[in-house]
């Protein structure tokens, strides 16, 4: 009975637990179709920021896109917007060697 009881109450924290994450960044689209040899973001080490729409078509997220080539070879795309400034006129830089992006705000 005793491990029912405990198992029902792990179970009911698990499910619980996931609650209503709320962002400080809105939600708006993204959508950015480049070819990666005319950004030269073709090798690991490489980023590219997109901070304005160069089609129609184009939505560039909150604050810009941080496209990242990683050591892995796998591409990344941020948003480029400071989580805690929550400002779209507030970038974060681009990254170091190490692929590390900071805000100069913070």
């Amino acid at each position: 009975m005793k491990t029912k009881t405990t198992f029902l109450l792990i179970l009911f924290v698990m499910l619980s637990a996931c609650g209503n994450y709320r962002s400080s960044i809105p939600d708006v689209p993204v959508y950015v179709q480049r070819h990666l040899a005319s950004i030269n973001c073709l090798f690991p080490g490489n980023v590219w920021s997109i901070t304005s729409p160069r089609l129609a078509s184009d939505a560039c997220g909150y604050a810009g896109i941080l496209l990242v080539c990683a050591f892995d070879g796998q591409y990344y795309a941020f948003d480029m917007a400071c989580p805690h400034e929550a400002q779209p006129s507030k970038r974060i830089d681009l990254p170091d060697e190490s692929l590390n992006a900071t805000c100069p705000h913070c």
